[in-house]
C-alpha cells in the first residue's frame, strides 16, 4: 500500500532471462536460486499496475541514461506547467 502514499512510482524493469544473467553474475546465485528470488517477488504485470512510469532495464547503461533523460525532462516540464 505504500504507492497510495507516493505522487508517482517509478518502475524499473527488465525481463526474466536478464534478471537471472544479473543475479547469477553479481550474487553468485545458481539458476534455481535466483528463479526462487525472483519468484519470491511482486509479478512484474502486478507491479505495472501500480506505476506511473515505467523504466526499461534490458540494455546498457546508456541507454538507460537516455530513458531517464528524458522521463527527468519530462517531469521538469510537467512541473513547470503545474508551478505556472
Amino acid at each position: 500500500g505504500w504507492h497510495m502514499s507516493m505522487d508517482e512510482v517509478w518502475l524499473v524493469e527488465s525481463s526474466e532471462e536478464t534478471q537471472l544473467e544479473r543475479l547469477m553474475a553479481r550474487n553468485g546465485y545458481s539458476k534455481e536460486e535466483a528463479l526462487a528470488r525472483i519468484k519470491s517477488q511482486m509479478p512484474t504485470k502486478e507491479k505495472r499496475t501500480y506505476s506511473d512510469v515505467i523504466i526499461d532495464n534490458d540494455g546498457d547503461l546508456a541507454s538507460l541514461e537516455l530513458q531517464l533523460q528524458d522521463i527527468w525532462q519530462s517531469l521538469e516540464e510537467r512541473l513547470k506547467k503545474e508551478m505556472a
